[in-house]
């Protein structure tokens, strides 16, 4: 797939955000680098399949159940396409595996939600084998969770990530009468720089879910339960808070 460089994709942003009525200045300077994942051929990063660990590895469960094999991201790949001030701290050898509730139970606003998620690293020129998916897994009425996903080889590209819309920095730097015009643009430019290939990315910024997810994910992480708007208002949250420009 013939992706456009970083500098391209910065321009052809910076003309269809002023052609939008949006300075295209004050976001971009809030961009990262990223690296999405477009279909590929290679199979060293992918999405679904069954994983491929050390032996001796065991399988991860929550409330009784096998988590759901996501995707394999070859690391030493993500270093070809990211620098090491990009990868967020991961190493640049070896792999990362990626593991969520099938049932998509764990939103993480609550503390017990711990354990819907999991991610191992596999270190640089460790022997893997590949592990058989859990069958006969059923939900809590009985029903069973097909949990293998279809294998999907994806190859990893730079992307230069703006903030998303419901971001902090986007509400500050585009007034609300340019929140539907900023919308229109991103979906537009990404579908254009990677032919409408689905939005899976390593790093970079996240897409947002209706609210951004630092001081939940702070708060929740210590103990603090976020599902309505009491936990965020006790003193106990309120020290915990400054803490959220870690995440």
């Amino acid at each position: 797939m013939n992706i456009p460089s970083v500098e391209e994709q910065a321009a052809l942003w910076g003309e269809r955000l002023a052609a939008a009525g949006i300075p295209p200045d004050g976001l971009m300077s809030h961009s990262q680098v990223g690296a999405r994942m477009v279909p590929g051929d290679d199979d060293s990063s992918r999405l679904g399949g069954a994983p491929r660990m050390p032996a001796g590895w065991s399988w991860p469960a929550w409330h009784g159940r096998p988590l759901q094999y996501l995707a394999e991201i070859d690391l030493d790949g993500l270093a070809r396409v990211l620098s090491e001030d990009q990868r967020h701290g991961l190493p640049a050898g070896g792999a990362l595996h990626l593991f969520a509730d099938a049932l998509g139970e764990g939103w993480g606003f609550d503390p017990e939600h711990a354990g819907s998620f999991a991610a191992f690293l596999v270190a640089d020129r460790v022997e893997v084998q590949r592990f058989e998916t859990p069958s006969d897994v059923r939900d809590p009425d009985g029903y069973e969770l097909e949990l293998e996903l279809p294998e999907r080889p994806v190859e990893l590209v730079p992307e230069l990530v703006l903030p998303d819309c419901f971001s902090d920095e986007t509400r500050s730097l585009a007034g609300p009468d340019q929140f539907d015009s900023y919308w229109d643009v991103r979906d537009d430019v990404l579908d254009e720089i990677f032919h409408r290939a689905p939005r899976h990315r390593v790093c970079g910024l996240p897409d947002i879910m209706q609210n951004p997810m630092e001081l939940e994910c702070q708060l929740a992480s210590e103990g603090v339960y976020v599902g309505g708007p009491t936990g965020y208002q006790t003193p106990r949250a309120h020290e915990l808070a400054p803490g959220a420009k870690d995440w």
